[in-house]
């Protein structure tokens, strides 16, 4: 799938309101969709991994340990995202859920121009935080796949060698 499709999903899952629950449950699960994708793309026994029952906490330790990781600054995203999403789902009301999701937002890396201005609204700035997450692990999934192909290929011609 290309940036460009990716982006256009992105734009077609999230709500187009300004639910910040919506947006953070909608956001958790297209996330939890990239990591069930990165862990898919390991070709060894991909089809064990469903059977696992792995929460999305577990998926995220699992890819860590076996990723070129993104910065760390998408680990903490992530995890705050779940974060969020539990607390959410296990309590009837947030009190404070806008501030908890500025907090988020603020996690976003401002050095490379990814913050999105104070100035967009917040249910917007959260639209961006979590595809920009999202993103990352995307990312993230193309380079594994890229290193481990080339791995592969160089250890079949080292079997060549030795035959």
């Amino acid at each position: 799938m290309t940036d460009d499709e990716k982006a256009q999903k992105a734009l077609r899952l999230l709500p187009k309101g300004s639910d910040l629950t919506l947006i953070i449950l909608k956001g958790h699960l297209m996330l939890e969709e990239q990591l069930n994708a990165f862990l898919a793309s390991f070709p060894i026994h991909p089809k064990a991994l469903p059977d696992a029952r792995l929460t999305f906490h577990q998926k995220l330790r699992v890819i860590r340990a076996f990723s070129f990781a993104p910065s760390e600054k998408s680990w903490r995203l992530a995890e705050e995202l779940n974060r969020l999403r539990n607390k959410i789902a296990h309590h009837p009301e947030v009190l404070d859920l806008e501030a908890q999701v500025k907090t988020f937002v603020a996690l976003l890396p401002d050095a490379s121009g990814c913050r999105p201005s104070a100035i967009l609204p917040l249910h917007e700035r959260l639209k961006f935080a979590v595809t920009f997450t999202a993103g990352a692990f995307s990312d993230m999934e193309a380079m594994n796949k890229t290193v481990f192909e080339a791995n592969r290929g160089l250890t079949q011609t080292v079997e060549q060698k030795k035959e």
